[in-house]
């Protein structure tokens, strides 16, 4: 029990709150003060002893204690009680400096507590939440030369001129900076991050690791710089990149797409120091990847990724997501019915670690998702690549040792990834049930992700290409070909990172026509929504080019939105090969 709390626990109610809600308060609390409060990786130089980026970090403000969010029994009891549709509200509050009348409180809570009136005592919780917390601060905005609008782009659609120039406008309110201490569940970055937007006011890795893609291909080189710092400070202190910048994520990850990223980051960063003769840049660069890149995704590979207790199979080589908690998510929505969405409730956090929330691809015999039971096809294809691309930065930095070691690792994951994972008869990639020794069901977009990570031969990837066609719709590249399912990465769901993984995995293996006519498909889609709503969305429905529904087992649509804007930037720039004009500021001042 949390002493800061002591008072609140002398208000719960046991028949509220019940065992298995004061036991996911003491596991997940545990796990989170586990993680905040030590370094897992001490002797690898901080960011304050060796950044990339140019700009200096800000002083680290640790959080070491769990927020309320986590430890709170009456947040808890409040999401029993369904005070607040979205239970994020309630686990990224704060407690206020105000002090709390505890005598008033006290007779509030024992009069409803006799009376055994649920409704009263919802009534009494919400009105006490109000009283004793708080949203946290708003997010600084970043440095404004950071993300201020650079660019206008020459095309002859204006929808899709106007979907642009919204982008570039737009950097501002997907770049934060926690500059100011927070008692809720933040986890403080020492540079700007990238947020996804909506109800995503953190960062999250895999949304930031594209979310790069749309800078570099932007030319805001510094400010992905500064991404790739926080992502790796992130393992430094942690052990791994969590799923998100909470302290309710300590206890998964997300796609690890970290060296791929960082890959390209050094990529552009040498390019820049080596046109502008930049001795100082180019040293800094290489002393940065060597003691610090290289060590920190070694350790997130070897000791997150592959460790055999929680995310290895050392039977068959090939990895799955998996969670160290067993309990409900508490930054759930309220409509969430964890018992339906998996067989477990470690299945339901797997799924959620994976990205994919929720997909009845993985849906196990059960009849249920079992997420962390399927080895499945994004996320050892990602770690093919991510060795691959770690071995490069290794060979960037002279380590030739090491190079090889990761060489040697990547054919063994790419071994694997093709024995178990790949259809011959259907010509795909299909998840693997480690327990029962099958492949999944249905077509999923992450078919293409051994293509883009370079993972398997150009005879798999035609195959592979053929198989796919029945992916693709009017506006793009659907989630899935499960279209009567209720979840939202299947049917014609249509996400950025599929379509991103698609046309690059197309690129990789020489496909160019079938790139441009997906990315024609994506960026024409994109801007018809924008031209009728002013903004961009999560997802997109790709067989109407509309908004996609909502309901049942989806979560509404959320604005903003990091890696749909950036998938648009990134597919005109890459693969379109349209050129951004600069902003002639001085006419624009004029």
């Amino acid at each position: 029990m949390d002493a800061d709390f002591e008072f609140e626990w002398s208000l719960s109610d046991p028949r509220v709150l019940g065992n298995d809600g004061r036991a996911e308060i003491m596991s997940r609390s545990a796990v989170a003060r586990a993680r905040l409060g030590r370094t897992r990786y001490p002797d690898i130089p901080s960011v304050d002893q060796l950044h990339l980026a140019e700009a200096a970090p800000a002083p680290l403000r640790p959080q070491l204690k769990p927020s309320p969010g986590l430890a709170s029994p009456l947040i808890e009891e409040a999401r029993k009680l369904n005070v607040h549709p979205d239970f994020k509200y309630l686990s990224d509050l704060q407690l206020k400096n105000t002090h709390q009348d505890h005598e008033y409180w006290k007779q509030e809570f024992a009069r409803v507590s006799a009376g055994n009136n649920l409704e009263e005592r919802r009534a009494v919780l919400k009105k006490y939440i109000e009283c004793a917390y708080e949203p946290e601060p708003v997010f600084a905005p970043a440095d404004t030369e950071l993300v201020k609008p650079k660019w206008t782009l020459t095309h002859p659609n204006s929808s899709t001129r106007d979907a642009f120039a919204y982008i570039e406008s737009h950097w501002g309110l997907l770049v934060k900076s926690s500059v100011s201490e927070s008692g809720g569940s933040l986890i403080q970055n020492q540079y700007p991050f990238l947020i996804p937007a909506g109800r995503f006011r953190e960062s999250y890795y895999w949304d930031t690791c594209f979310g790069v893609d749309g800078l570099l291909a932007s030319g805001r080189c510094e400010l992905a710089r500064m991404q790739a710092d926080n992502l790796l400070e992130n393992i430094r202190r942690f052990g791994f990149i969590p799923n998100g910048s909470r302290d309710y994520y300590l206890s998964r990850s997300q796609v690890p797409l970290s060296a791929s990223m960082i890959r390209k980051i050094v990529e552009a960063s040498h390019l820049e120091y080596s046109n502008s003769n930049d001795t100082a840049g180019s040293s800094r660069l290489l002393r940065w990847v060597r003691e610090r890149a290289v060590p920190l995704l070694e350790r997130e590979f070897l000791d997150f990724w592959s460790d055999s207790t929680t995310r290895f199979d050392a039977a068959t080589g090939l990895h799955h997501h998996w969670d160290e908690l067993n309990i409900k998510r508490p930054e759930r929505f309220s409509a969430d019915i964890e018992d339906h969405l998996g067989a477990s409730f470690r299945d339901v956090r797997a799924s959620a670690e994976s990205g994919l929330d929720f997909t009845d691809i993985c849906r196990g015999k059960s009849g249920k998702n079992e997420s962390s039971q399927f080895a499945s096809v994004l996320l050892n294809a990602v770690l093919c690549g991510f060795i691959r691309d770690l071995a490069w930065l290794a060979g960037f930095a002279k380590m030739e040792s090491k190079q090889k070691t990761f060489l040697a690792l990547q054919e063994q994951r790419c071994t694997a990834l093709n024995k178990y994972l790949w259809d011959d008869v259907g010509g795909a990639y299909r998840h693997y049930h480690l327990k029962d020794k099958t492949q999944s069901e249905g077509l999923c977009f992450t078919t293409y992700a051994p293509l883009y990570a370079r993972a398997c031969t150009p005879a798999q990837a035609a195959r592979v290409v053929e198989a796919a066609r029945v992916l693709e719709s009017n506006g793009g590249i659907c989630a899935s070909t499960l279209r009567e399912s209720s979840h939202q990465w299947d049917g014609p769901n249509g996400w950025a990172p599929a379509q991103m993984l698609a046309v690059e995995g197309l690129l990789n293996y020489g496909y160019v026509d079938d790139a441009r006519r997906i990315a024609e498909k994506w960026i024409s889609t994109l801007s018809a929504v924008h031209s009728d709503h002013q903004q961009f969305f999560e997802r997109v429905d790709v067989d109407t080019r509309a908004l996609p529904s909502e309901g049942y087992d989806k979560y509404p649509v959320q604005e903003g939105f990091l890696w749909t804007n950036a998938s648009f930037v990134w597919m005109l720039s890459t693969v379109m090969a349209k050129q951004f004009e600069p902003i002639d500021l001085a006419a624009e001042n004029g």
